[in-house]
């Protein structure tokens, strides 16, 4: 990714409601992002949190209540102007979740659809659609009907279209939700290939996040129609602002507790395991009741006697899945998930120590109750 100085999309306090009085609802709020030139920026959240209606306010399918949208520096819309550019009048592209391929059409005319609609020559037609085919590896495809391809080579086929008619920008909403796990796999390795060989800056909606993660430059995770967090993948994993984030990118052991002291950039946490330290740079006070989040990768077996965070727990079941194993930890009514790439000896039943290094504990003020 080679960012430039100027977006290819800026969105800015965008605003959006469905239904109108006491019962509408609001959608998105006071929301703002930007994409870079080259970069695929990822919108993950659960359903309802207000991703698909910020990419469908990109595209011109939804109309927002306020704020502002540019695409290459032009504004396409502007509550305050009065601008509202029509979907097809936008330069972009966009891949859907059901591939919306015309069925009537070969894939030839699928692919050449927004190329014919906007009067490019023939020749020009036939020369782009034949490479881009080529592209995604469905060359052979030309002449076949959507009805005659299999879910992967549909998506391969909407995504084709997408980068003949516009390799600039292209947004993406859930494309490989509908396709089995192993071809979505395939599909996330060539998406990749695909932008880096093409340079398209990338708008992508997802639920998934591992998909995110593998995919992003970087992520922009929404929580109730506003932002709850922005940064690289390995930040959003790995460093969340929230348990809220935390939980929702990745498996994670959950522990309360209180605030017992505070040194420098170390909390102490009484906790029903005992105390647990944890490293912060944000501020807590003595007594505050506080979340302890672990990342099942983190936790292992027999620490250092020197570990500070050092726990007795009892396995109640181990499963084998392929790149790791996965155990079922018991510490009095509290249960925990630890994975690790190690065989073991350990057996089920068996009372182990299990520790975690204080740089990989997340603290967080006690979420409160719906």
């Amino acid at each position: 990714m080679n960012p430039t100085s100027q977006p290819r999309i800026r969105v800015s306090n965008l605003v959006k409601h469905y239904g109108a009085g006491r019962g509408a609802v609001l959608a998105l709020d006071n929301v703002s992002i930007e994409v870079k030139a080259g970069e695929k920026l990822v919108l993950l959240g659960p359903s309802g949190c207000g991703k698909t209606t910020l990419l469908r306010c990109v595209a011109g399918l939804e109309t927002p209540d306020a704020g502002e949208i540019e695409i290459d520096g032009k504004i396409v819309f502007s509550s305050s102007r009065g601008i509202s550019v029509a979907p097809e009048h936008r330069p972009i592209s966009m891949v859907f979740q059901s591939y919306a391929l015309w069925p009537h059409m070969t894939v030839f005319d699928n692919v050449a659809y927004p190329l014919v609609n906007t009067r490019v020559a023939k020749a020009e037609i036939r020369t782009r659609v034949a490479s881009v085919l080529d592209i995604v590896g469905c060359g052979h495809l030309a002449a076949r009907y959507p009805g005659q391809l299999s879910g992967g080579q549909q998506q391969r086929i909407a995504l084709a279209r997408a980068v003949a008619g516009n390799e600039g920008t292209i947004l993406f909403d859930e494309p490989l939700s509908n396709i089995d796990a192993k071809v979505r796999e395939q599909l996330r390795l060539e998406l990749v290939a695909l932008q880096k060989r093409l340079g398209f800056s990338a708008l992508y909606v997802t639920h998934d996040q591992t998909e995110a993660l593998a995919l992003a430059h970087r992520i922009v995770v929404m929580e109730v129609g506003s932002i709850a967090q922005v940064g690289l993948p390995r930040d959003i994993y790995e460093a969340p602002h929230s348990r809220y984030v935390a939980a929702f990118t990745g498996a994670t052991n959950a522990v309360e507790g209180k605030v017992r002291a505070v040194s420098g950039d170390t909390v102490i946490v009484d906790t029903a395991l005992g105390p647990i330290s944890a490293t912060t740079s944000n501020a807590f006070n003595i007594g505050q009741a506080v979340d302890l989040l672990m990342r099942p990768e983190r936790l292992v077996f027999n620490p250092p006697a020197s570990e500070t965070n050092r726990f007795a727990m009892t396995v109640d079941s181990t499963m084998y899945l392929g790149l790791y194993l996965e155990y079922a930890l018991v510490a009095g009514d509290k249960r925990f998930v630890l994975r690790s790439t190690q065989s073991s000896e350990i057996a089920d039943g068996e009372t182990v120590a299990v520790g975690i290094s204080p740089t990989h504990v997340g603290i967080f003020p006690r979420a409160r109750a719906a």
